[in-house]
């Protein structure tokens, strides 16, 4: 009775192993499911969202609010806002990392851009002017993170 016992818990073994091995594959082959999305992405499809809300700097944004930022222009009356470019890339990096993206490229940036946009401690839009040393740094991140949203920081993303 001990040897069907035995017998039995090898093969409950070697099927969870299976199942394990096989699950990890084929979570390895959707690893392009992982992959960095654009923030055009995350505008247009509300419903992909992985979270409701998101903390840019010191600030909680709803869902609604985030849309709303992500179809602002960023360019308006006088001129372009970079603290609106920054969103919009910083938006779309934090989606990507809630929906299972690797975070490791830009985890510095966005450390840094939250302590950009932190330091008004107010909402978006904020009026930061390009041309000012705040708004290169705010350039600067975005940049980062558009390359990251790409997927042009992630390996097998590449477009």
């Amino acid at each position: 009775m001990k040897a069907v016992y035995k017998n039995l818990a090898f093969q409950m073994l070697a099927t969870v192993a299976f199942a394990v091995i096989v699950g990890g594959l084929a979570g390895h082959s959707a690893a392009a499911d992982s992959c960095p999305l654009s923030h055009g992405f995350w505008r247009n499809h509300p419903t992909a969202w992985p979270v409701t809300s998101l903390t840019l700097g010191s600030q909680t944004y709803s869902q609604a609010e985030l849309l709303t930022i992500l179809g602002t222009p960023v360019g308006g009356k006088g001129g372009a806002d970079a603290s609106l470019i920054l969103a919009d890339q910083l938006i779309a990096a934090e989606l990507n990392i809630a929906n299972g993206s690797d975070s490791a490229p830009v985890d510095s940036t966005i450390a840094d851009a939250d302590d950009l946009l932190a330091g008004f401690g107010g909402k978006l839009p904020l009026a930061v002017r390009p041309p000012s040393e705040t708004g290169q740094a705010m350039i600067a991140d975005a940049e980062v993170l558009a390359s990251y949203n790409d997927g042009q920081l992630t390996p097998d993303c590449a477009p």
